[in-house]
């Protein structure tokens, strides 16, 4: 027949049934850490799924955060930077024949400008201009130094006379006087 052994393994009849319980204990255990094993195999994917997104997120912050202290950085290097700049140029003695400017320079910045020139050259030529302005320099400034906020300042006059004619020039407007230069000097 096809009838399955049964047995009471609350209490066994004899040592066989004893030990076909114990058999049957041990299978169900075995059955038991298979599925425990299978689970802790999907927990353990998880755990590197979870793993990877947190490394990949950690790259990304580090990036931000070499990104951030690279442009606080720059901005500091921007800040602690000497700016000199001219802030005022106007005529003096207009009515001179040799007209000469006054040229206002300011340190803008939070340093000092170290090894400051400024080189200035004046010009006069048509209105608009036709022509390349020659850089020859009129007048040189060479400082130590300009600390921060101080201003400098450099006088300079036409290299000539005006003649009759370029005044009337001027006062037409078909003539001007080109005021000109550069300034150069280390920042820290």
């Amino acid at each position: 027949s096809a009838s399955f052994y049964v047995v009471d393994c609350e209490r066994p009849e004899n040592r066989e049934e004893a030990d076909l319980c114990a058999q049957m204990r041990l299978a169900k255990a075995a059955e038991n850490s298979a599925a425990l094993a299978d689970r802790q195999i999907e927990l353990r994917y998880l755990e590197l799924g979870v793993l990877l997104l947190t490394l990949l997120a950690l790259s990304v912050a580090a990036l931000v955060a070499v990104r951030a202290l690279r442009l606080a950085r720059d901005r500091t290097r921007r800040e602690l930077r000497a700016y000199v700049f001219p802030i005022y140029a106007h005529i003096r003695d207009v009515r001179a024949s040799r007209p000469a400017f006054v040229i206002d320079i300011k340190n803008f910045g939070q340093t000092p400008a170290y090894g400051l020139r400024m080189k200035t050259a004046l010009q006069s030529g048509s209105h608009p201009l036709n022509t390349k302005l020659v850089p020859e320099v009129q007048s040189s400034i060479a400082t130590a130094q300009l600390a921060p906020q101080a201003t400098l300042f450099d006088e300079i006059a036409l290299n000539h006379s005006l003649s009759a004619s370029e005044i009337s020039a001027l006062a037409e407007g078909s003539a001007a006087i080109y005021l000109f230069g550069e300034i150069e000097y280390f920042d820290i």
